[in-house]
């Protein structure tokens, strides 16, 4: 219901929901006006715009800042993909494919896939069943793409989930170990 009431009092046109230990690319907000045009052209189709999630595994780790800095920390290995061990909830993102690409891509979306995005104002609100932790953003996905949603793939903006120990009310509720 929380997540309802943020996105029926946002003033913009697009939002993105993220959890608090997530680190965005710092062009960010540049980069989502820069592809703005590319957001309002007239899609045959509704659609969400995926953002790629990384992942640190040290607290000295820094966060990336840009795509440069992502594509050398995955290669050294002290950033990979999020949930990188259950490829269902991000593998359609491509991230081989998004590596060395400087234009959107469409995903096609595969049971349980989880991206972060950024939605229109026009998409459906979440259902308010799920209570607690997990589930809701693949039932989310899954929804928007029984509704024809498409998943296009942003090229120069991330996330980066900052490592933290899990929480033990989290562990208890994790479906892959």
């Amino acid at each position: 219901d929380l997540r309802n009431v943020a996105i029926a009092n946002v003033k913009t046109n697009y939002t993105i929901l993220l959890d608090i230990d997530f680190v965005p690319s710092s062009n960010f907000a540049e980069m989502l006006t820069d592809w703005s045009e590319f957001f309002t052209a007239d899609m045959s189709q509704p659609a969400v715009f995926v953002v790629p999630a990384f992942e640190t595994h040290s607290k000295l780790t820094p966060a990336p800042r840009n795509k440069a800095e992502v594509l050398k920390a995955v290669k050294e290995g002290t950033v990979t993909p999020v949930h990188e061990h259950f490829k269902p909830a991000h593998g359609a993102t491509n991230f081989s494919h998004w590596y060395g690409t400087n234009m959107p891509y469409m995903a096609t979306y595969q049971y349980m896939f989880e991206p972060y995005f950024v939605a229109p104002q026009t998409a459906p609100l979440f259902t308010t069943q799920f209570a607690g932790y997990g589930n809701d953003k693949s039932s989310y996905s899954y929804e928007l793409a029984t509704a024809d949603y498409q998943f296009w793939v942003l090229p120069d903006v991330f996330i980066t989930h900052m490592y933290h120990e899990k929480a033990a009310w989290a562990k208890s509720t994790d479906i892959v170990e």
